[in-house]
């Protein structure tokens, strides 16, 4: 529906659960674009240390590696999982300087067997000089993550980009 944010989400018959939504960001898209550059936009930074590593990779605007160290309790044994993720950033419509359409995908790529399967994507598209379309979808297979705690996920992604500063 044009104005609200949307989402669903649901598991295949494989396992994997998945979440989707869309929104409207009241923002550029290159500003909208500079608020997923930087990952502590979409983790929970409470228990969560990054590490980026930038790469050049033809075809890419922007290419990263991220060690992820996710601190976890449960009752009194406190557990660190970590794991790899790929980042990998698209221009699809527009020039670098101005874009109209990004394209945003990134996979587990190492690490933790807790987390058996991970994938996703964000794709921006302007809608106007102040406002973007931000699709996202990702699938998950994890030890204690339900489809549903994708979709909460991303509804506090979206409160990040949209109260987070420039």
């Amino acid at each position: 529906m044009e104005g609200r944010d949307n989402s669903d989400f649901g598991t295949y018959p494989n396992g994997i659960d998945w979440a989707a939504g869309r929104a409207v960001l009241q923002m550029p898209i290159d500003s909208a674009y500079a608020k997923l550059l930087d990952h502590q936009n979409v983790k929970d930074m409470d228990r969560t240390t990054l590490s980026t590593k930038v790469l050049e990779r033809r075809g890419y605007l922007q290419f990263h590696l991220v060690d992820v160290v996710v601190t976890l309790r449960a009752l009194f044994v406190k557990m660190k999982v970590s794991w790899t993720e790929a980042w990998g950033y698209t221009l699809v419509e527009g020039k670098e300087d101005a874009p109209r359409k990004i394209v945003i995908s990134y996979q587990k790529v190492a690490g933790t067997r807790h987390l058996q399967w991970q994938c996703g994507s964000y794709v921006l598209q302007a809608r106007d000089e102040a406002s973007t379309d931000l699709s996202m979808y990702e699938e998950v297979k994890a030890d204690r993550r339900s489809a549903r705690d994708t979709r909460d996920m991303h509804a506090g992604i979206l409160r990040n980009l949209r109260h987070a500063g420039p």
